[in-house]
């Protein structure tokens, strides 16, 4: 009987074991798409000023010096 009970709770350990394992992968996969998210957010902005200010710098030049 004690033989027994102790392969149950050997079992149980194992898969608490394994589930441990999983969790920090989980995690960081999740991280990881987060900050992905905000890098593609941010380099939508960043495109959308760069592209405000060629603009800008364009209508500046032309009113300057007028066109050809």
């Amino acid at each position: 009987m004690q033989a027994i009970r102790m392969l149950i709770e050997t079992t149980k350990m194992r898969k608490v074991r394994m589930d441990q394992k999983g969790g920090p992968g989980l995690e960081e996969a999740a991280l990881l798409l987060f900050i992905g998210l905000v890098v593609f957010s941010g380099a939508d902005g960043l495109g959308n000023a760069i592209s405000t200010v060629f603009t800008n710098v364009t209508s500046e030049i032309t009113s300057t010096f007028g066109t050809n």
